[in-house]
This record gives C-alpha cells, sequence and structure tokens, in this order.
C-alpha cells in the first residue's frame, strides 16, 4: 500500500500549491516537478497494484518507494513549517531556511524521478512476468474460499435453529423460483451450514457449484451439467451462452436445487442466472455470500440469513470438538480450553485452526497455556496460513481506496465501539477520501463505510432511528489483520513502552496505559497521526506538540491539557484536533492552523471562551465544544484585518452560546449543516429583539440538524420564559408559509431533517409550532422540553416526521392519531412517569414500525401491548419494553 503513500503525498503537494503558495514562493518549482514526477510513479504503482506481491524485485523497489516518498513528505513539511515559524523573523534565517530546505527538495526530487525511471523501465521492458504474476495469484485465491470445518456435526448442531429456517425457506413459501442467501462476515461457516443443508435436502434435481472471485461461465455451467448428466465432447466445445440454455432446458419441467458457493460479485450472480428457468415447480437457489449487496441483488425481496458469531458456550464446545479426540476435555485443561475458546471471539475459522494446533499438540497443560497466551500468533502464523488467506481473499477483493479505510480500524483499541462521525472525520483528515462527483467528502466517507459494511467486515454496534450508523467496530481477529497489515506497510504502529518501534512509521497509537516516560526521539519526526485512548502522565502532556512536529492528527481526547501548550501552535500541518482542557479560553493564536478540518475541544469549565478567528481558518469544516461556547463577533475581524467573515466550508458548529446567535454568525456560516445552541435560550429572544435572528436562523438553506439545549441553573427553571420565542418562531413560520403561497413559490430557506429540544419547557400547545417545518424527519423532546399534563395533537402538521423521541415529561394525556403523523415509523418513550396511553389511533400508521418503552406506567405498557395487537399482522412491527422485544 505504498500506493497510498504516492496518492496521499500528491495530494498534500496540491494542498500546498493551493494553501500554503505564500510560503513557497522560493522553492515552488522544485515543489511543482516533484508533483509531476509522483503522478507517473502513482499511475505504474496502481497499473501493477496486485502483480507484485511475490515478486522480490517488485518488492525492493516498492520499499525504494516508500522510503524517498517518506523523504519527499518530511522535506515539504519541515520546509513549510520552518518558513512560517520564521515568517516574521529576519531575512537571514528566511534565507538560510530556503537554502537548506530548498536543496533537501530538489535532492528529493532527483531520487523520485531517478526511481521512477526504473519503475517504467521495468514496466516498458517487461523484466518482470505481469502475466505469471496474474496467474499466481489467481491460483491462489481459487484455493481459498470460505473453509469447510472439520467439526462439521457440532457446527451444524449448533446452527440448528438457523439450519430449520432456512430449510423451511427453501422447502416452504411459493412455487415460485426463489432465491436464498446465507451471508457473513470470513469465517463465520456459511460453505459448512450450507452444504449440509444441500445433503439433507433430497431432490432428483440437484446440484452444488463454487464460484469464488475468478470464476469461469463456461466452467461452472459445465460443472453443473455434470451433476444432472455426463457432459459430452459436444457439449464441452459449447460456448457458455449454450451450456446455460442446455441446463435451462434440463430444469424447465423439473423441480430443482442449486447451491452457488461463495459468491462475490452482482455480476456473477448476473451471469449465472440466466441458466436457472422460473418454473414455477417450487425450485430454489441457495448462495452463500461475503457480500450481503450481492445476496440482497440475488432477491431484493426477502432478507438474507446473516450468520452470527457463537457465544462462549458454543465456541468451548466446537473447540472440544475439534481439539480433543475423545471429545471429553480433562479437568486440568478445562480452564485453560474455555479461556482459549473465549479469545476465538465466537469465530468457527479461528476456533477450526486452534482446535487443529491443540490437537496436534496433545494434553499437556503447558502446551494449551502457550496457545492461550499468545493466541493471535497461532491464528495468524498457522503453516497453512487458513486465517490469513481467507482474510486476504476479502481484503485484495475491496476497491483500491477502501483498502487503506479499512486498515485504519487498526488505529483504534480492540472493541472500541468507534462514532462513525469520528471516523469519517479521521478518514477525511488523514486524505482517504475523494468526492467522486459527491456532494461533499462526508457523504463519500459516509458510503465508504457503508461499504465495507455490506462486505461484512466492518460491524455495525449501533443505529441511529434514521438507519444511519451511529457506531461500529471490527471483529477483533479482523482488528489483528488490520494491525499486521498496517505495520507491514509501515502504515501504523501501536505504542508499546517495551518494544522497538520502527522509525519511518507515520501513524502512533496508544491503546494501553502509559505510565514511564515515553521516548518519542527516533518517531518524532516522522509521525503524522497520534491517536491517544489512555491518559498520559500529566507531566508528559507538554512533550507530545514538541516530539511530533509534523502532526497532521492528533486525537488526545483522553489527555487533559491543564494549560494551552504554546507548542500547539507550531503544528501547522493539523488537519484534525481533538483535545480535552482544563481551561475556559481558546487562545487567538489556534486561527494560525489554517489547515485545520476538524477542531474538537471539550472543557472542565461551565463555558469557553473563543478568540481565535474561526472565520479565516477557511479549510474549517467540524468545530465542536462541549458546553456553551462564545465566538468572536465576525464583522471585528472584517473591519480590522479586512478579511471576508464568511466561512463557506463549516458545516457542524456546536455548541454556541444564544448571545453569539447574530445576524453576522450566521451570515458567516451559511453552509452549516449541524448547529447546537446551548446556553440561556431565552437570550435568543433578546438578541437584536430575536426577530432578525429567527430570520437569520430560518434562512439556512443547508440546515439539516438543529439542537436547542436550555443550559440554565436548575434552581432556576425558565417557567415560561421562552414562551415568547416560540410564539415569535411560530410567526415567522406563518408568514413564510402564507408569502409562499400567494407567491406559490416552492419552500425555500430552512429545509431541517432534525430538531432536538432539551430543557426548553415550552407549552404543548407550541408543539404545532414545529410541525410546520416542512422537511422534519426526526423530533427529539428530552428533559421536558415541553411542559404540562395534556397533549392534543393539531390536525396538518409532521407530514414528514418518521421518528420522534421523547424523553422526561409530566405528560399525562396524549391524544393523537394517524392524521397528526401520517408517515410516523418509530415512537421512543423514556421517563414519562405519568403517561396513562399510549395513543391507540397511531396503531392505524401504514408505516408504523417500532414502538419503544422504556420506564414508563403499567397503563402504557399496557396500552402498548394493545397497539401491537392491533398490528400482529401488519409484518415488521415490534414493541419493546425495557429492552425487551415483546411477542404478540
Amino acid at each position: 500500500m505504498v500506493d497510498i503513500g504516492v496518492e496521499f503525498m500528491l495530494n498534500n503537494l496540491s494542498k500546498v500549491l493551493q494553501y500554503n503558495a505564500n510560503l513557497i514562493l522560493n522553492v515552488e518549482d522544485e515543489v511543482i516537478k516533484l508533483h509531476k514526477e509522483l503522478s507517473l510513479l502513482s499511475a505504474l504503482l496502481k497499473d501493477s497494484a496486485d502483480r507484485r506481491k511475490d515478486n522480490n524485485i517488485l518488492k525492493a523497489l516498492v520499499k525504494q518507494i516508500r522510503d524517498v516518498v517518506y523523504r519527499a513528505e518530511d522535506a515539504v513539511e519541515t520546509y513549510v513549517a520552518t518558513v512560517a515559524m520564521h515568517k516574521s523573523q529576519d531575512a537571514y534565517k528566511k534565507y538560510f531556511c530556503i537554502v537548506k530546505y530548498g536543496a533537501d527538495l530538489r535532492s528529493v526530487a532527483e531520487k523520485i524521478s531517478s526511481i521512477k525511471n526504473d519503475v517504467k523501465d521495468m514496466y516498458d521492458k517487461r523484466k518482470i512476468d505481469f502475466t505469471a504474476l496474474q496467474n499466481i495469484q489467481t491460483s491462489e485465491r481459487s484455493e481459498g474460499g470460505e473453509t469447510d470445518f472439520h467439526a462439521e456435526e457440532i457446527y451444524v448442531e449448533i446452527f440448528e435453529d438457523e439450519k430449520k429456517k432456512i430449510i423451511e425457506h427453501l422447502t416452504g413459501g411459493s412455487k415460485e423460483l426463489e432465491v436464498i442467501s446465507i451471508v457473513g462476515m470470513p469465517g463465520v461457516g456459511k460453505t459448512t451450514l450450507a452444504k449440509k443443508i444441500f445433503s439433507e435436502i433430497k431432490l432428483d434435481f440437484k446440484a452444488s457449484v463454487y464460484v469464488s472471485q475468478n470464476y469461469s461461465k463456461k466452467e461452472v455451467f459445465l460443472n453443473i451439467l455434470d451433476q444432472f448428466t455426463k457432459p459430452t465432447d459436444e457439449m464441452h466445445k459449447l460456448d457458455s451462452k449454450n451450456l446455460a440454455k442446455n441446463i435451462w432446458d434440463l430444469l424447465e419441467k423439473e423441480k430443482y436445487l442449486i447451491l452457488i458457493d461463495d459468491v462475490w460479485e452482482k455480476e456473477a450472480w448476473n451471469d449465472l442466472k440466466i441458466a436457472f428457468p422460473k418454473n414455477e415447480k417450487h425450485s430454489r437457489i441457495l448462495i452463500t455470500s461475503r457480500m450481503s449487496n450481492v445476496a440482497k441483488h440475488a432477491n431484493p425481496t426477502s432478507d438474507p440469513h446473516h450468520l452470527r458469531l457463537l457465544d462462549d458456550k458454543e465456541s468451548w464446545e466446537l473447540l472440544q470438538h475439534k481439539a480433543l479426540p475423545s471429545k471429553t476435555c480433562p479437568a486440568e485443561l478445562e480452564t485453560k480450553g474455555k479461556s482459549i475458546a473465549k479469545k476465538c471471539e465466537g469465530l468457527p475459522l479461528a476456533i477450526d485452526i486452534i482446535g487443529g494446533i491443540l490437537h496436534d499438540r496433545g494434553t499437556e497443560k503447558t502446551k494449551w497455556e502457550k496457545v492461550d497466551e499468545d493466541i493471535n500468533t497461532c491464528i495468524f502464523e498457522d503453516s497453512k496460513q487458513h486465517f490469513n488467506k481467507s482474510m486476504a481473499m476479502s481484503f485484495n477483493h475491496l476497491p483500491y481506496h477502501l483498502r487503506i479505510c479499512f486498515v485504519y480500524f487498526g488505529m483504534f483499541p480492540k472493541d472500541f465501539k468507534i462514532p462513525a462521525s469520528k471516523l469519517v472525520r479521521l478518514w477525511i483528515a488523514e486524505g482517504l477520501v475523494h468526492l467522486n462527483g459527491k456532494v461533499n467528502l462526508e457523504a463519500n466517507a459516509e458510503e465508504y463505510l457503508e461499504d465495507l459494511v455490506k462486505k461484512n467486515l466492518v460491524l455495525v454496534s449501533e443505529r441511529k432511528f434514521n438507519g444511519e450508523i451511529k457506531t461500529c467496530q471490527v471483529h477483533g481477529k479482523l482488528h489483528e489483520f488490520c494491525k499486521r497489515k498496517a505495520e507491514e506497510e509501515f502504515l501504523f504502529q501501536e505504542f508499546n513502552e517495551t518494544e522497538s518501534h520502527k522509525t519511518t512509521c507515520r501513524r502512533l497509537g496508544t491503546h494501553f496505559k502509559i505510565s514511564d516516560t515515553p521516548s518519542f526521539d527516533q518517531l518524532g519526526s516522522h509521525v503524522r497521526s497520534f491517536l491517544c485512548y489512555f491518559p498520559f502522565p500529566s507531566e508528559l502532556v507538554s512533550s507530545i506538540p514538541k516530539a511530533f512536529k509534523l502532526l497532521r492528527v492528533l486525537d488526545a481526547e483522553f489527555i487533559n491539557f491543564t494549560k494551552f501548550s504554546k507548542e500547539l501552535i507550531g503544528l501547522i500541518h493539523l488537519t484534525y484536533l481533538d483535545i480535552s482542557i482544563e481551561f475556559d479560553t481558546l487562545p487567538a493564536s489556534i486561527s494560525k492552523l489554517l489547515n485545520m478540518q476538524t477542531l474538537i475541544v471539550k472543557t472542565s469549565s461551565k463555558t469557553l471562551k473563543v478568540q481565535a478567528n474561526i472565520w479565516k481558518m477557511i479549510q474549517l469544516r467540524h468545530f465542536e465544544t462541549n458546553v456553551s461556547t462564545y465566538l468572536p463577533d465576525p464583522l471585528y475581524f472584517k473591519r480590522s484585518k479586512n478579511n471576508s467573515p464568511v466561512n463557506r466550508t463549516l458545516q457542524t458548529l456546536c455548541s454556541i452560546a444564544p448571545q453569539c446567535c447574530t445576524e453576522d454568525v450566521f451570515a458567516a456560516t451559511r453552509n452549516l449543516k449541524k448547529l447546537v445552541i446551548r446556553g440561556e435560550l431565552a437570550k435568543l429572544a433578546e438578541v437584536n429583539g430575536g426577530s432578525s435572528v429567527l430570520d437569520s436562523l430560518l434562512n439556512l438553506g443547508n440546515l439539516e440538524n438543529l439542537k436547542l439545549v436550555n443550559d440554565v441553573d436548575p434552581q432556576s427553571p425558565p417557567a415560561g420564559k421562552l414562551a415568547k420565542l416560540a410564539e415569535m418562531l411560530l410567526e415567522k413560520l406563518q408568514k413564510k408559509e402564507l408569502k409562499q403561497k400567494e407567491k406559490e413559490q416552492k419552500p425555500k430557506g430552512l429545509k431541517l431533517k432534525k430538531l432536538t429540544l432539551s430543557n426548553t419547557q415550552f407549552d404543548w400547545k407550541h408543539v404545532s409550532t414545529f410541525g410546520m417545518l416542512e422537511s422534519l424527519e426526526i423530533l427529539k423532546l428530552k428533559n421536558n422540553a415541553f411542559k404540562g399534563e395534556f397533549w392534543q395533537a393539531d390536525d396538518g402538521g409532521f407530514h414528514a416526521l418518521k421518528f420522534l423521541h421523547i424523553v422526561k415529561t409530566d405528560l399525562v394525556s396524549w391524544q393523537a392519531s394517524s392524521n397528526h403523523f401520517p408517515i410516523l415509523k418509530c415512537l421512543y418513550l423514556k421517563d414519562c412517569s405519568k403517561l396513562e396511553e399510549v395513543p391507540f389511533d397511531l396503531a392505524d400508521i401504514e408505516s408504523f414500525q417500532l414502538l419503544d418503552l422504556h420506564s414508563t406506567t403499567e397503563s402504557a405498557a399496557a396500552s402498548a401491548r394493545r397497539i401491537q395487537q392491533k398490528k400482529k399482522h401488519k409484518s415488521g412491527f415490534r414493541l419493546s419494553i425495557d429492552g425487551s422485544e415483546q411477542v404478540p
């Protein structure tokens, strides 16, 4: 993946030319030449990306390329950082900097040019037999596939319920041809289960065929024919289209079952389905695939059977059958054996490999202890390489741009539930995401993540109400694969006090608590990303920015900065900064970090004052804080610095104080997508009379997510102080609606999709105001967002609302029906301790799919069950009470 390093370097040079042109005036020609040479080198590398795996000449060349690209990166970024530091100093220092680092740039450019010529020469003269390499790779892939476990009987017993469900699906239902799929992550046992099911179904016409990544349509069709009839010499001469016709003719009047094992692409199904007639004979096709989207493509109307991981008890049961000839475990091995089974983390392939190793080593306790101590080494360095081959098939099948995004999961601690928003922003900060026609980088990154989920390489830990991924992670063994792959490619290394570290490593992470003084001396000049997930000793905090002077990413959420470190300002390449602080002011010098894309600040103070001119940070996309934050006036900087106060890239701004919600601030952030206002919200009605502020807010045409948190002293609740604000908002919305009707205009301005209100204590009569927001899909009402015992929903609002979330309210009686929430999908109620009933007429909403209750009254739970009874004939409706799924 040195190709990724070259690609990143190209992106970095482009940004240097775009955003730091004033710092490279004296070496601009060298930078442009460097960019040109790397562009050609990148093209040559991509062309041979999958062909150089076992070629020593190419491996050595790739190492040279990596080293020189890193040298180039160091030279360019050191030059820019040094010039920026000496920008205001005397001419001699600036001249010295230009001579010294300019020479470095020229030297690196010449070296890259030389290597590029070597690669081009090898490519042109075909000193490397790329065709032979491709054939080696193809044969390796074909030998892979999904492992068929040796302990098949016990494995199938464990999955008896799943087996029965699939057999019922295969033997019951419609007479129409139907496709049933088994999907899951690599090594979960799809092939083993499918083969067992196939063997148990008795039919005259059934065939099993293995497809995998590099299949031949002709060979697949001949294989199928061979299981029905002996193909003649004439058949072997036919092309795939005519062979498919032979199968079709053979099966047209028969009931048949076809098992198509290990399908990787939608196109593979499209190629093969032409052979199978839709004959209304109750025929079935069973597919196994690692790709959920392939299964959905084969049958869009039915969800695939997603094979789960084993629990600890099932894992131990399977391990015993594989490891112990007698199938009975000696008492002295049981504790260690259960520990080993647990560390396989429910993945049957891992259990199968470890079971084989234990079987070969016998029942000596010390040998089992050694396996338990270093189970990952046993799995990944198994002599037959079963696990590596299986994982490599999935990895090598990934599109070029997804490979490093997947490996990046190794940057996080094992079992860490990663917020999707954090992952997306880190990918962007690292330069791993490209627009490719999308509206913005974030949308593209979210698509990358969904693709990895569909390929069953990433697990979704939690989804939002609207189906978007909230948190995610990778299975423990895939996490180990990512770490090993990253270290192999010098992409990332986990910091460990007891081990030596590669001096060329670009990304460093801490997954465990560091107690002693870490030595960053050898690493500092090379590290570009530092992700810390355990606290550092406080006395060492200031050493981080001093050590890593070329950092682009600093994820230091778990490190407490007791005072602002001036060395942070020297990190001019920073694109991502997440820090926790114990002070209440963000200094003006922060605005010197002009490459910043994501700035996240968590403080222990009650408020945060920003002195920095964030309006001139033209690459800033996301600015988040955890408390009410006071921003500087954009107009101040316009008057005093003659700068434009508009930040066109800023998408996220949270949490800002109500006093800062001025027309000027909203004018400067007109492309906002997410806004959180936190503090004494009654102040919103006081800022310039409130009216113009609301006008500006309603005209934020890109705003999709608004959160209003009334963060006031609990001893002095607002008690109606916000009523004026609600009435003003209602008036504004009514005037806007009337004006649009008079002019027959399409709605303009605010297209809010999600609204969260917390502790606003509005009267329930004002809830209809928010129903006028025509695009509103998600409404969250938290911590007494509305007060009062009675809510009579009004007609004519909430036309687009799909998710209603109410937490902590004194509501007693609620009257509503399908007229008030016509397309509601989900209703979530928590801590509604006085609510007598959930409105029964909500059962008439066709789209209603989930009713989720937590800590409500018995009478409310009873009314929810009545709704479930009314909807029990509607497929897909679910009722959950206090986390327990209710069976109708």
